[in-house]
């Protein structure tokens, strides 16, 4: 599930990468 999550993190941060960064950086040190 790790490399799933990491995936995910990765299509997440590149396929919203600048508009959704701010919004996800919370989040993303939540589930990190």
């Amino acid at each position: 599930k790790k490399a799933a999550l990491e995936s995910i993190l990765y299509s997440y941060k590149h396929g919203f990468s600048g508009f959704a960064a701010r919004l996800t950086e919370t989040q993303a040190r939540a589930i990190a």
